[in-house]
């Protein structure tokens, strides 16, 4: 089957490694796969198998868009692919427009939850109206899926997000040799852009309740954003400046999460939750506020992982002070947080795109 994919780039992004990841292992299935990026890709962060042809759309940024859709219908028409499937919903949206008239079979992917990811106008008008005309649309989660309440339901698939296949390459001698933190102490961490809708200012509060009566515990936070001056400025009033770390961004943080003991995913929302999955096959019982959408998808409540009410720093204090004095509890918990994080292994979820391209290709 000649497969055609349309993402954003190959340099940034959660969803544009998981593309590069579903490309690369439906290749290994014996599919003729092409990739067409809206981006150049001066660096490629998320390689791709070196037998799948890439094109570029030769902007690097602010692209202009009727050259986009007319490069993509250009793409389509040359190298005529079976199926095209797109990533994020800018470019579902352009594809769209690209295809008009060409009777191609399109599959969309969304990543995020449109009522917290929002589009303004004309994207949001032009979503609501071109999703109809693709083929399916696969969202990362249920509740993702649930919002396209416009689009009949025999349209719309869930396959989750894959781990990254790097995930087990960091070893303990790693984590010592690349990074600043103190090995005898132990750490909480979590993972995301520094985003206020990440819950970073709550989660460092909630440290703070703990922090004095557990003095042999640090939080690390692994991300770089727009609030990295607000979260500094909030850990120098709470006098936690020794004890919280904002690690910035890090290339592969598998190391700093093999070697930590608990992750705390604090988000106000999420698409799909792609840390928690990664926390848990690096062997971390994991803490998460019940948000939207993906945490209560994934976790089974005191099983795999614990969900606390999104938002309440009191909650999330009162979990993280259990789990810290309770160490055969964090082994039960990461123990079967690995045999579910097996899910998600790429070869599961590549299992997934091949049996609904077999369906419905």
């Amino acid at each position: 089957m000649k497969i055609l994919f349309i993402g954003t780039n190959l340099y940034s992004g959660g969803a544009e490694r998981v593309l590069s990841e579903i490309a690369n292992g439906l290749y290994l299935l014996g599919h003729k796969i092409f990739v067409f990026t809206m981006e150049e890709n001066n660096r490629i962060i998320y390689p791709l198998n070196k037998n799948i042809t890439l094109f570029e759309n030769h902007r690097r940024k602010r692209l202009n868009f009727l050259k986009a859709v007319f490069s993509i219908r250009n793409c389509v028409k040359t190298n005529n692919p079976d199926v095209i499937i797109s990533f994020l919903h800018v470019n579902n949206i352009l594809t769209i427009l690209g295809l008009l008239g060409l009777k191609k079979k399109l599959f969309i992917t969304e990543h995020s939850h449109p009522a917290y990811d929002i589009l303004h106008f004309p994207w949001n008008v032009l979503r609501n109206i071109l999703y109809m005309k693709a083929t399916l649309l696969i969202s990362v989660s249920n509740g993702v899926s649930d919002y396209f309440s416009f689009m009949s339901k025999s349209k719309k698939f869930v396959i989750n997000n894959p781990l990254p296949h790097e995930i087990e390459k960091y070893s303990k001698k790693q984590f010592l040799e690349k990074s600043s933190v103190n090995s005898d102490r132990h750490y909480i961490v979590a993972m995301g852009r520094l985003h206020n809708s990440k819950g970073f200012d709550i989660l460092i509060s909630a440290f703070s309740l703990i922090a004095e009566e557990n003095i042999e515990w640090d939080l690390i936070i692994i991300g770089e954003g727009s609030e990295r001056k607000a979260l500094e400025d909030l850990i120098k009033d709470l006098n936690l400046n020794n004890r919280v770390v904002l690690a910035g961004s890090i290339k592969n943080p598998f190391h700093y999460l093999r070697n930590s003991e608990i992750f705390v995913m604090s988000s106000l929302h999420e698409g799909f939750g792609n840390v928690i999955i990664e926390a848990m096959a690096c062997g971390l019982p994991v803490v998460s506020f019940n948000c939207p959408c993906g945490p209560g998808e994934i976790i089974t409540d005191n099983v795999d992982g614990i969900l606390v009410e999104t938002g309440n720093k009191f909650a999330l204090a009162y979990t993280l002070k259990d789990l810290i004095k309770d160490t055969k509890k964090r082994r039960r918990i990461a123990s079967a947080g690995i045999k579910r994080s097996k899910d998600f292994e790429i070869s599961e979820i590549i299992k997934k795109w091949e049996k609904l391209l077999k369906a419905k290709v």
